[in-house]
């Protein structure tokens, strides 16, 4: 089984969410933002991620064209996507 995990990042807290191929959420929970504590959850939950190639390069193309994406990818540890 394929497993995904999606981060919704904020300067004080992560959103984490792990998802499988079929969609359903197997954990969502909210954690200080810290590489620490995320390394934490995505270990905890033991088992691999998949990484989507086509996607990533997708969501890198848009940001690229995206004004306002543009100006926060120059903030340091902003960038298109976390991977």
């Amino acid at each position: 089984m394929d497993y995904f995990a999606g981060l919704d990042v904020s300067l004080d807290t992560i959103s984490v969410c792990i998802v499988n191929a079929d969609g359903d959420i197997l954990l969502e929970k909210k954690i200080e933002a810290e590489p620490a504590a995320i390394v934490a959850v995505l270990k905890h939950f033991g088992h691999p991620f998949k990484r989507i190639e086509r996607l990533d390069r997708l969501c890198r193309q848009l940001a690229r064209r995206d004004t306002v994406c543009r100006r926060l990818m120059t903030v340091p540890g902003v960038g298109e996507a976390a991977t």
